[in-house]
């Protein structure tokens, strides 16, 4: 999705995008991700309509179906889901707000940089968990998710 790909299939030198994980192309699928779809990762439409199911499915797991979510949250937990599988048993059995304080490091970044490109505003604890855990100074949250906002948003070239 945008916050590993930023939008981009293939790199100037014509390779596919990639993440450190091996997820591929602009939805950042992993290639048993990718298989189980049935889609090309490589293919750019393919990625897009296989991302895009893989996010559906996403949206109906039970990790998006905690009633003590907002409905902002169970949307940062389908594309939490998304990051780390949509069957995790941490995202199901806690709230969004609960999962922010578990140790689970790369999802939480990964659901609070969700946040900051949709432009919703972050909770104390999520400003906590960036401060001391990600070493960002609490004028560094502010920027970073101003400017991931504004990248997201095509406001920045």
């Amino acid at each position: 999705m945008y916050v590993e790909s930023r939008g981009i299939h293939r790199k100037s030198d014509g390779s596919l995008v990639r993440s450190y994980a091996g997820a591929m192309g602009f939805m950042q699928l992993m290639p048993g991700t990718a298989s189980g779809l049935k889609v090309d990762p490589n293919d750019p439409r393919q990625n897009l309509l296989g991302g895009t199911r893989y996010l559906g499915k996403c949206l109906t797991s039970p990790a998006a179906s905690n009633p003590n979510d907002s409905p902002a949250d169970l949307i940062i937990k389908a594309a939490a889901g998304y990051n780390r599988g949509p069957y995790a048993k941490e995202l199901k059995n806690k709230s969004w707000n609960q999962y922010v304080t578990t140790g689970i490091s790369e999802n939480v970044k990964y659901g609070i940089f969700v946040k900051m490109c949709l432009g919703y505003n972050l909770t104390s604890d999520e400003i906590s968990w960036m401060i001391n855990r990600a070493g960002v100074s609490s004028a560094g949250v502010s920027r970073m998710a101003d400017q991931y906002y504004r990248y997201s948003h095509g406001l920045v070239q």
